[in-house]
């Protein structure tokens, strides 16, 4: 902030300049005077002023090409997460049979899996975020088809909106404890170990039972809710897909770096402004997406097939193009500098 003081006696302007303390200065402040909406972020230790750019595109194997069906540019200082749940509507909606997202770790949040599941679809994760458990506890969850409409505070089963009754057991990382039926307590469940058999395990410093654990009535009790249980089957749904589907995500690495073709020799794009990058952004998978469609058009006249190609009518080979597509998708971002 700057102020103008004159002094009454000589007369003269005293300009005064007081500068925001660090502590003060958030990743939103100015970082240009040519572009007031870029943003500051930074991973893995590389720096970025500018703003984010998300991408998905389709990515099964049984397609004979990949189609971009979203591009949104946001503030690169806004989590990822927060990013793909704003989105996460509009994908749905614009690909109702989209049954699979791939993304890596910076996707996944609690609301996204309680959203995905909500919608069908199953979030397939390429890593985990976050500091890898000491002494992981592996909850399990036993469907039954039986419904227990009269769950009382102490059952041992949670009734979802199926009415289908879901049991819940967790597995102790010590192999001498046997695995527990977890207990209902109110919106959350807890489960209660042997406290003898902790005794000698060599994860008794490091388990999540360490506050919980109760001398008098020789339990360690290990507390979760339903969230913990999607978490965690979000980091093995990977595990239970064939071996040539767990690596779909990395195929849409190539195309993030389509998107810097706009750029300078300074590594910076020529446009200012989120509007304007978003235009860009847009005009890009479009040239992407009809680059595609050409090639694969073309494609099918070379085989001589009864593929007809009409040029003055794009828009009906693009919609027969889009019912033969299985919509699995993959998304990531790509960080635009602009400052």
């Amino acid at each position: 902030m700057t102020q103008k003081e004159r002094n009454s006696e000589t007369g003269k302007e005293t300009i005064t300049t007081n500068l925001i303390d660090a502590i003060e200065l958030g990743s939103g402040i100015l970082q240009s005077p040519d572009d007031l909406e870029a943003t500051y972020r930074q991973k893995k230790g590389e720096k970025f002023q500018g703003l984010v750019l998300f991408a998905n595109e389709t990515c099964h194997p049984d397609n004979t090409t990949q189609l971009i069906t979203a591009i949104v540019v946001s503030p690169n200082n806004v989590d990822d997460s927060v990013i793909y749940r704003e989105q996460l509507d509009d994908l749905h909606a614009r690909t109702p049979d989209l049954s699979e997202q791939h993304f890596d770790g910076g996707f996944g949040s609690e609301e996204n899996d309680l959203r995905m599941k909500e919608l069908g679809i199953v979030p397939i994760q390429t890593a985990i975020r976050g500091v890898k458990a000491a002494s992981p506890m592996v909850i399990t969850i036993k469907p039954s088809t039986e419904t227990n409409s009269n769950t009382e505070t102490n059952s041992n089963t949670e009734t979802n909106s199926n009415t289908t009754a879901v049991t819940y057991q967790v597995q102790c990382a010590n192999p001498e404890q046997l695995m527990v039926l977890a207990i209902l307590i109110k919106s959350n469940f807890k489960a209660v170990f042997d406290l003898d058999k902790c005794k000698n395990c060599p994860f008794v410093d490091t388990c999540p039972t360490k506050a919980h654990r109760n001398e008098k009535n020789n339990t360690a009790t290990f507390r979760f809710s339903t969230n913990d249980v999607l978490r965690q089957e979000r980091h093995k749904n990977i595990q239970n897909i064939p071996i040539e589907r767990r690596k779909l995500r990395a195929g849409v690495e190539p195309l993030m770096g389509l998107f810097h073709a706009g750029e300078k020799h300074t590594g910076k794009l020529r446009v200012r402004g989120q509007f304007s990058i978003a235009f860009y952004g847009f005009a890009m998978a479009l040239a992407i997406n009809f680059k595609r469609i050409y090639a694969f058009c073309f494609a099918q006249m070379l085989k001589n097939t009864l593929f007809v190609a009409n040029i003055g009518s794009f828009k009906r080979i693009f919609n027969v193009f889009c019912k033969k597509c299985n919509f699995n998708a993959s998304i990531n971002l790509i960080y635009l500098k602009t400052a």
